[in-house]
């Protein structure tokens, strides 16, 4: 391989993964938003409900199709050097995208009702305390695993006094979950952030308090 198409390749590649790196910041953004706006109530249920559907179609039409036959025929034809041919593909295919995606919109909107209908929905309200929830589902379950996300969601630190109010509504084991490991090491990578400064967050003490914790607990 001679060097230009070296070159074109290395930028091509870091394109591809600064694109997937801002991709996932703006979905770690997304999901920071999503939190403090709706919380973890009836509302938040409502918006994941009504989401099932545009990503069903998003993971069918954008990840799937384009995925398995859009990109190769455009790599190729650019491979071959037909340039031209190949943006004309990219837009024929844009174009079908858009159009037939604005159709499916419009008939979901058109036919909202009875295909909310049709999906498996709890009807019934679940407008519960976190105290309620725990005394109704105790004799069905033998530990339960608590995560306050209206502050850990945020790296707010955890709420003891909510963690005591649940533990004290029921006799089973309560673990406190911490927040999600997942958008954690997200975040740790982003911000360079280590271990010790991920736990003093989450506890709500400064880094060199969790620090002298650690060392007293022999960890």
């Amino acid at each position: 391989m001679s060097a230009r198409p070296r070159r074109r390749l290395a930028v091509s590649a870091a394109i591809y993964a600064a694109a997937t790196g801002l991709s996932r910041v703006l979905g770690l953004v997304r999901e920071i938003v999503f939190a403090r706006l709706l919380g973890a109530g009836v509302a938040a249920n409502a918006f994941t409900a009504a989401s099932i559907i545009p990503n069903t179609v998003r993971s069918l039409v954008a990840d799937a199709a384009l995925g398995a036959s859009f990109i190769p025929v455009f790599n190729e034809l650019l491979e071959r050097g037909e340039d031209r041919r190949a943006w004309r593909v990219a837009s024929t295919s844009i174009t079908v995208a858009t159009v037939g995606l604005s159709i499916v919109t419009a008939l979901g909107i058109a036919f909202a009702q009875p295909i909310v209908e049709l999906l498996p929905l709890q009807q019934a309200s679940v407008d519960l305390t976190p105290e309620e929830a725990i005394t109704w589902l105790e004799p069905y379950c033998t530990a339960f695993l608590y995560t306050h996300v209206d502050t850990e969601g945020l790296l707010g630190g955890i709420n003891l006094d909510a963690v005591r109010s649940v533990a004290a509504s029921t006799s089973r084991k309560l673990i406190a979950a911490g927040g999600n490991i997942y958008y954690l090491a997200k975040l740790a990578g982003i911000f360079g952030l280590g271990v010790q400064d991920i736990g003093a967050q989450q506890t709500g003490v400064s880094v060199e308090t969790f620090k002298a914790k650690l060392e007293a607990a022999g960890r």
